[in-house]
């Protein structure tokens, strides 16, 4: 538990400093969007961009972990159903994140805006 604590207080303080990030000394306050790409892009972008890169970085560890279960395994069948459940599901999150880099243009054509003025 201890090993895993160290690494998710780093990436949380990392997280956090760029969420807090911004220029300084210029503080507009609360702006409301003109319109919906603009809402779009202020607040949906970022929590998907966000939700991308810790699923992507979580995927390429469980295809780690699988690995090393696959070489560990020997003739322990236990071990091997364990790494090939893990590949599964690594999979299954890399294909999550791929269709979340998605969601925004989806939402913009739900609500009628216009998907190629999106920046995500």
């Amino acid at each position: 538990m201890k090993k895993f604590l160290a690494p998710a207080i780093v990436t949380g303080i990392t997280m956090a400093s760029r969420v807090f990030a911004g220029p300084a000394g210029d503080n507009p306050g609360i702006t409301i969007a003109a319109n919906k790409e603009q809402v779009i892009d202020n607040i949906l972008c970022p929590i998907i961009d966000y939700a991308f890169v810790i699923i992507m970085i979580l995927s390429v560890l469980m295809v780690l972990y699988a690995a090393f279960l696959y070489v560990t395994a020997g003739s322990e069948d236990e071990k091997f159903s364990k790494a090939h459940k893990v590949l599964i599901y690594a999979a299954v999150g890399i294909v999550v994140a791929l269709l979340a880099r998605g969601f925004p243009y989806v939402i913009a054509s739900l609500f009628g805006a216009d998907g190629s003025l999106i920046s995500c």
